[in-house]
């Protein structure tokens, strides 16, 4: 039902979505928004929402992307979890890392928090 609700969002707002999914890869879901439009949904708090999926789901790996204007913030598990050597991504201290990574980062690009 997620993923219904997020194609007719993005459509609502001139926008798209795709899914690609690869057996033994793994699934990407990509959705696109006209932010000026006049229908698009508010994002919400993106920072606790990837905050929650990583915690709650450390052994699978997200790529988050977020574009304004000419400039594009990332944060991609998959990266983070290869530098920690060992230790779980969603202990205390990594997920309070990441959290202040998130925020810094879509900061920088002017993206509203």
């Amino acid at each position: 039902m997620g993923l219904s609700l997020l194609y007719q969002s993005a459509k609502e707002a001139e926008g798209d979505m795709s899914i690609t999914s690869e057996e033994g890869a793994g699934t990407v879901v990509s959705a696109h928004f006209k932010h000026s439009h006049i229908d698009r949904k508010p994002l919400g708090n993106i920072v606790d929402t990837l905050i929650v999926l990583i915690a709650g789901n450390p052994e699978t790996n997200f790529l988050y992307e977020h574009r304004r204007d000419d400039k594009t913030y990332s944060v991609d598990t998959e990266d983070i979890k290869s530098e920690l050597e060992g230790i779980p991504i969603n202990s205390a201290n990594v997920i309070e890392l990441i959290r202040k990574d998130i925020q810094s980062g879509l900061r920088n690009i002017g993206a509203f928090l």
